[in-house]
């Protein structure tokens, strides 16, 4: 239908009584007091509170209502991956939070992604290809370059495991001196 009104936050469509809202996802107090029953919440990995604004959100949608999470991954220190991997739980499994996780890779979109594309951006990129351009929701997760292990190391080692990485992972320890030497500086 025609809006009835618009303003920059969205349009209202008063013959049917709804709306469209634009909003970010700063501030305090993210979806209080208003009721949203779609929410679409994209670059949600850039989000600087974001389970937080995720909570006010979803706090303001009635039963049964959409939500739906849209994100770039950048490592695993966000709630993006909390939210990904507890979505690949089983329905039944105590943990599984609702929501039904989808992965498109560069391979899902060869109208964008050439091959030539492609090939140019992993001779220029290196080891950051698969961070910057994922195949799957296992590379998607790699931070940068600066990673203590290779990507392809990473990759082999799921395969030998038969793809049961997760569930049988080596634990590594790892000891930091983030001391930076400067005299008078360091503990």
């Amino acid at each position: 239908p025609k809006p009835t009104s618009t303003s920059i936050m969205g349009y209202e469509f008063g013959s049917i009584n709804s709306g469209l809202y634009l909003g970010t996802a700063s501030g305090k107090g993210v979806g209080q007091s208003d009721r949203f029953d779609r929410v679409y919440a994209t670059e949600y990995s850039d989000w600087e509170w974001a389970e937080d604004s995720r909570a006010g959100l979803e706090g303001s949608q009635p039963p049964g209502a959409k939500f739906i999470v849209d994100f770039n991954a950048h490592g695993k220190g966000n709630d993006s991956y909390t939210l990904y991997t507890r979505a690949k739980f089983p329905h039944d499994h105590a943990d599984w939070n609702g929501f039904t996780p989808f992965f498109a890779g560069v391979a899902d979109c060869p109208e964008i992604y050439t091959a030539d594309l492609l090939e140019e951006r992993r001779r220029s990129l290196g080891r950051r290809f698969p961070e910057v351009y994922p195949s799957n929701d296992r590379e998607m997760w790699l931070a940068n370059e600066l990673a203590v292990f290779d990507a392809d190391h990473i990759e082999d080692a799921y395969g030998r495991a038969g793809g049961k990485l997760a569930g049988d992972c080596v634990a590594y320890s790892i000891g930091v001196d983030t001391a930076s030497g400067a005299e008078g500086l360091d503990y």
